[in-house]
């Protein structure tokens, strides 16, 4: 009943309101519209009051939470700006509506207040400006940074001029670190007169002949001086055209240009040679230096040569610039002209660097200096050249000299064995090499390994625990390597087939409980060597070696030739023992190998001893020293061990070992107090 009278109800307000738009529409229209738009305001009100702030937080709720958590106002005072309706005394305390008290002040004029208002915003626009400039600055920090990353040519090369100053006091010691420093990527990613240097490619006589070229360059310029840094033929190739005559054929004629030669000398790894060049009536005299010892690849492995050549162009009087080239120009030339430039550098203002001198001569020639190699090479070659003389002695100064340098013997060889050495032995200790050394600790460096012919396909059959070494005037003159184990005997013998080697000296002798673990290299008549056969033509014993004499031969090749060798077995150095019973034996044995050596020039000799550094590193030293004493007629046992010291950084094992060098060096000069000061007459090396 009462649900049918609630439905009545309801039906007859439904009907009143039907009936009332009928009548008064109008009306009705206009309050529903005031209803409608209060609720659509009241909408905005909630969705704004329920917006949320950065931090996520309603900001109603955050409001209503911050009016009741406020903070009691304290008896500061708060400057804040009232509306101009407010009345009010100056200096009257105003209750704000949020609890906070403020103090009325005077009202600034319209224009005081522009004035501030000016100030304002000019210091905002200040601050924003230094702001900008700081961003500005750091963008263009970061973007010098990444420039200098890039390689200077990719980068535009002259806008950004590396820079690394050296002082003269600090610079042996930088040499020193930079030659032995593996990486030097970073800095060659990188001299007061313009016209001091001309760089140039070699002349080519074939299909476009630049000789005539060359020559007028030479005359136009006024050059008197030309350095060539190439052989003619390298690798089979003809690098540079002979652009002078023969010492037979006295004159030629290049175009309106005659060239006569007057004389030509031979120094170590390097040609002399002096023209008279003549043009339209008027001669001049022109110098050509020639250094031939450059390799087809690579770079000199010692800078002693080359340093030498270096010493005399820069002692020879030039006359407008100094002409430079080699086949292309740019890498052997570079390499020459850095040094040239460096040392001037150093003489003028007391410093070098290096990054900036080579960007600026790329500035008058790009890619000089094309490597890394060359970079490093030439930084070897500033350390010959400007501290060499520190550790050389005159032969006839040297015996009388050396009671007196203890000291400076102890301070040589701590610079010697405290220098760092950034070497790398990736080829030698690859796991399959590993049974192949007696000791993992005496690899071969990296660059100075030798190859062995590969074995049916098998790698490791390319390996030797051997290192190669330089001498005076002769790259690879020797070698050096360990005592053969039984199964690497066959493999030093073949090293000893392929590389032609005129001597084998086995400096160390062994006790008979050693044998089975340092086999004899040599046994009566014929060995089976696999893929060698050795016979022994004859033995002779001397009081300081046993001298054999042996031959090999391929096995299944009609077409190979025989090699004979000479096998020194020096007496009376014990294995272990870092020094031989005595300098006597050793020195009357290196006097055979250098007897052995001028017969073969260009074969290198093998020092061997029980680990392929105590003895044999002692022995390769001193021949060193001995050799530059017939050459040079001066001592520098420093120069000697330090250039070893690139090949196998364990050579010169203690100071009793530095020091015996000394010794024995002088023990040598005595055996020929009257020996002639005129160097014997070298061999002839082709151009």
């Amino acid at each position: 009943m009462t649900m049918l009278v609630l439905l009545y109800i309801v039906l007859a307000i439904v009907l009143i309101i039907f009936f009332s738009f009928l009548c008064c529409r109008p009306r009705l229209i206009k309050i529903l519209s005031y209803f409608l738009e209060t609720f659509i305001r009241i909408k905005g009100c909630l969705r704004s009051c329920c917006e949320r702030t950065e931090d996520g937080q309603v900001k109603f709720l955050k409001s209503l939470r911050n009016l009741y958590h406020r903070v009691p106002v304290s008896d500061e005072m708060i400057i804040v700006h009232l509306s101009g309706k407010v009345g009010g005394a100056v200096g009257e305390e105003v209750l704000l509506t949020n609890g906070t008290r403020a103090k009325r002040l005077p009202l600034a004029s319209p224009s005081e207040v522009n004035s501030e208002t000016n100030k304002e915003i000019k210091k905002e626009e200040e601050e924003d400006k230094e702001t900008n400039k700081e961003k500005e600055k750091k963008e263009e920090n970061k973007e010098e940074k990444e420039e200098k990353e890039k390689d200077p040519e990719e980068a535009g090369g002259l806008r950004q001029v590396p820079s690394n100053r050296v002082r003269r006091e600090d610079l042996e010691a930088y040499l020193n670190h930079v030659v032995r420093r593996g990486d030097l990527e970073a800095e060659f990613r990188g001299c007061h007169d313009p016209r001091a240097y001309i760089a140039t490619q070699g002349p080519k006589d074939y299909k476009d002949n630049t000789i005539e070229d060359f020559w007028r360059m030479v005359w136009e310029q006024h050059c008197n001086t030309v350095v060539m840094v190439a052989r003619l033929i390298e690798g089979g190739k003809v690098k540079v055209a002979q652009y002078w005559p023969d010492v037979k054929k006295a004159q030629v004629t290049y175009g309106d240009f005659s060239l006569s030669i007057v004389g030509e000398e031979k120094e170590l790894d390097y040609f002399i040679r002096r023209f008279t060049l003549t043009h339209a009536g008027e001669s001049r005299e022109v110098t050509q230096y020639q250094f031939i010892a450059w390799p087809d690849h690579g770079v000199p492995q010692a800078p002693f040569t080359f340093s030498l050549m270096t010493l005399e162009i820069r002692r020879t009087e030039i006359t407008g610039p100094l002409l430079v080239h080699c086949s292309a120009g740019i890498g052997r030339t570079g390499t020459l002209l850095l040094v040239l430039v460096l040392l001037d550098q150093l003489d003028s203002e007391g410093y070098i660097d290096a990054p900036a001198s080579v960007a600026l001569l790329r500035q008058g020639r790009p890619m000089l200096v094309e490597n890394q190699m060359q970079y490093r090479f030439a930084h070897q070659l500033l350390l010959e050249i400007l501290y060499s003389d520190v550790t050389n002695y005159p032969v006839s100064d040297f015996v009388n000299l050396l009671p007196d340098l203890d000291e400076e013997i102890k301070v040589q060889y701590k610079k010697l064995k405290g220098t760092e050495r950034n070497l790398s032995f990736k080829w030698a200790s690859k796991p399959a090499h590993a049974r192949l050394n007696r000791n993992l600790d005496l690899l071969p460096v990296d660059g100075r390994q030798v190859l062995l012919q590969m074995v049916n396909g098998q790698a490791e059959t390319q390996y030797i625990n051997a290192v190669r070494l330089n001498g005076v005037t002769q790259h690879d003159a020797m070698v050096v390597m360990e005592h053969p184990l039984p199964e690497t005997l066959p493999q030093a013998w073949r090293m000893i087939y392929e590389k032609k080697v005129s001597a084998w000296v086995l400096l160390n002798a062994y006790g008979e409980d050693e044998l089975e673990d340092f086999p004899p290299v040599i046994s009566e008549g014929e060995m089976d060597l696999g893929f060698i056969t050795l016979t022994l033509d004859g033995s002779q014993s001397k009081d300081f070696c046993l001298e054999s004499r042996v031959t090999l031969a391929p096995v299944r090749s009609r077409y190979a030739v025989a090699h004979s060798v000479q096998v020194l077995q020096l007496a009376g150095w014990r294995r272990g023992s870092e020094l031989p019973d005595g300098a006597g034996n050793l020195l009357a044995l290196l006097a055979d190998v250098h007897e052995i050596r001028r017969k073969a020039p260009t074969s290198p000799v093998v020092f061997s001893c029980g680990d392929g550094c105590t003895a044999s590193g002692l022995a390769a030293a001193l021949d060193v020293i001995l050799m530059r004493i017939d050459l040079l007629r001066d001592v520098d046992v420093y120069r000697a061990v330090q250039a070893l010291l690139y090949e196998r950084p364990q050579f010169i094992t203690s100071f009793e070992q530095y020091k015996f060098l000394f010794t024995a060096t002088a023990e040598k000069i005595k055996m020929n107090p009257k020996e002639k000061e005129e160097e014997e007459e070298e061999t002839l090396i082709k151009v």
